[in-house]
């Protein structure tokens, strides 16, 4: 535990590099389960939030307050999308009308009412040089 907290610590003092992303997801209300951070590309975005395959993806464990990950990705447009997998199932889970019932969150934190957001809604630019993200979760 104190490794752990040691290690995020250090993520915030290290510098980024080129390519680099550091993710930090907010809002993790229980210690349980997963963080699941997905990040689509352009070829994802018609898809986007639920795309076949996936630039990237992380399952890291879930802690309350916050959870950071750094991620090397090369120059492109993406879309982040999160989820705490609080019951481990490995999916999100839905209730009525395919409405989460897990905490979710994306890149830019878009409000979204009525469906998840658009790729567009949700998308960065990723360059030559780092970018930090801060995604809420929300339920």
């Amino acid at each position: 535990m104190i490794a752990a907290a040691l290690a995020t610590a250090v993520t915030w003092t290290q510098p980024l590099s080129a390519g680099q992303v550091d993710i930090t997801v907010t809002g993790v209300t229980a210690p349980t389960g997963f963080i699941m951070i997905g990040v689509a590309d352009a070829a994802g975005a018609n898809e986007f939030p639920y795309p076949k395959t996936w630039a990237a993806n992380v399952r890291l464990p879930a802690r309350r307050g916050e959870v950071v990950k750094t991620l090397t990705m090369p120059p492109g447009r993406y879309a982040v999308a999160v989820y705490h997998d609080r019951d481990n199932s490995g999916k999100l889970e839905t209730g009525a009308f395919g409405i989460p019932k897990e905490p979710v969150g994306f890149s830019n934190n878009p409000t979204f009412l009525f469906g998840p957001p658009s790729f567009d809604a949700a998308a960065i630019q990723l360059g030559d040089t780092a970018r930090r993200l801060t995604i809420e979760l929300v339920e």
